[in-house]
């Protein structure tokens, strides 16, 4: 198990491991300044909290390479450590031998995530700050580099102090009875119901966060759904922007379901191709109509298509499409209805932003706030300080009611990391980060 709680010179390659045209090493660590000027041509004399310097790298008298570093002092860099940040030609051979200097000087291969850890550990970050640095570098839609950004600015950091606070307060209320006999309580006291409901509220809102962090994370179900040659492979390919599902003029061509993903107005989304709803289907069309029922009872949108005059499905979760309107001799219209050619791209734009204001309510919490948690860490902390203030019940002994509280303050302060007691808990937040950060 690695142990993070050292002083060792740390290094890592914070760039892909392949040839390219730079690749970039981090180091951090007391005195690696000092140790790497023994292998430069000149040494780097830092007068500035940081620095930029152009140095040919020395290794066994022979020339390695020509780089850019830019050296920090202490508690300047991202750790706040004494670092570097040594840019080289991507060469596999010379970011071998690169290695073979870096360790030559006492530096040590960098575990998973440790130069967050050490910027945690010195303040630059808080611990939940930390795990958004990686939901940040994971993040794959602007959605969901946004709630990453939000969560590194602190703001989630900000909800969880209120919290804490507030429990400090129940925790006082339950124990000023405790250090006064009955004669020299303040006839003021009253039990707290007010500020158990707000505790109970905040916690609610904010686990409930979780699930729309999860929904961005997996992607919004749409389908496209409708009966035969209404058009739905045509909007499919459209949507991806690719030909991806085969399309013809026979009714019937697509008997099973095709998926795939596409981003839309910054979300996520896993977009379905089903089979055409055919009252007179038989044997193998049947089951694919079978699957596209099942699809649409899954499906957080539906895009359903019609021909005209037919009836519109009702619900939130559907979008009515009339499509093929450049085969109408003149322009139509149509009540409750979306009219577009996927042919042509006719309306298209109406529709994406319809399906832009669908996907904005599977992405924002109903509730108005302003933090919303992105692990699942955090989410199974918070499940158990609600558990425990749902313990507290008004019949028990104070001292029994303190003794909860006191467990739900220890539970946040763990979630806040300000009291972290093990490296199993180090590890399960920073070993899925990559080493280089």
């Amino acid at each position: 198990m690695p142990n993070y709680f050292n002083s060792d010179v740390i290094y890592a390659l914070a760039t892909p491991a392949v040839s390219s045209s730079i690749a970039v090493y981090r180091v951090s660590g007391k005195d690696c300044i000092s140790l790497f000027n023994l292998y430069l041509d000149k040494p780097i004399n830092l007068k500035r909290n940081k620095d930029l310097f152009f140095r040919r790298i020395i290794f066994e008298s022979q020339l390695v390479d020509e780089v850019v570093i830019i050296a920090y002092k202490e508690g300047c860099g991202y750790t706040r450590e004494e670092g570097l940040e040594i840019s080289i030609h991507g060469s596999l051979a010379v970011m071998q031998t690169v290695e073979k200097v870096l360790k030559c000087a006492g530096f040590r291969l960098a575990y998973r995530g440790e130069f967050t850890f050490r910027a945690v550990r010195n303040g630059t970050l808080s611990i939940n700050q930390a795990e958004a640095v990686k939901e940040l570098i994971d993040s794959n839609t602007e959605t969901m580099m946004k709630n990453a950004l939000a969560a590194l600015s602190g703001r989630i950091d900000d909800a969880f102090k209120i919290i804490d606070e507030k429990l400090l307060d129940l925790l006082s209320v339950f124990e000023l009875p405790l250090d006064y006999s009955d004669e020299d309580l303040d006839e003021n006291w009253t039990y707290p119901f007010e500020l158990i409901s707000d505790l109970r509220t905040e916690l609610v809102k904010l686990i409930s966060t979780y699930s729309y962090t999860q929904k961005i994370e997996n992607g919004i179900k749409v389908a496209i759904i409708g009966e035969t040659n209404t058009g739905k492979s045509t909007l499919f390919n459209k949507l991806l922007n690719e030909n991806r599902s085969i399309v013809s003029d026979r009714k019937g061509t697509t008997r099973d379901y095709i998926s795939e993903c596409v981003e839309i107005g910054g979300v996520k989304v896993i977009l379905f191709d089903t089979a055409g709803l055919n009252e007179d289907a038989h044997d193998i069309e049947k089951e694919g109509i079978e699957r596209t029922l099942n699809i649409e009872r899954g499906a957080d949108i539906i895009l359903y298509l019609l021909s005209f005059g037919d009836s519109v499905r009702s619900g939130d979760k559907y979008i009515n499409i009339i499509n093929k309107i450049d085969l109408q001799k003149k322009k139509i219209k149509a009540d409750n209805c979306i009219c577009i050619s996927a042919k042509t791209g006719e309306g298209m734009n109406d529709l994406l932003e319809k399906i832009k204001e669908k996907l904005m309510s599977f992405t924002r919490p109903s509730e108005s706030t302003s933090a919303i948690i992105i692990s699942k860490r955090e989410e199974e902390h918070l499940q158990n300080i609600l558990n425990y203030i749902n313990e507290i019940k008004t019949d028990m002994p104070l001292e029994i009611q303190a003794s909860i509280v006191n467990n739900a303050l220890a539970e946040m302060r763990e979630l806040r990391g300000l009291e972290i007691e093990s490296d199993e808990v180090l590890n399960r937040i920073f070993s899925l980060f990559c080493v280089g950060k």
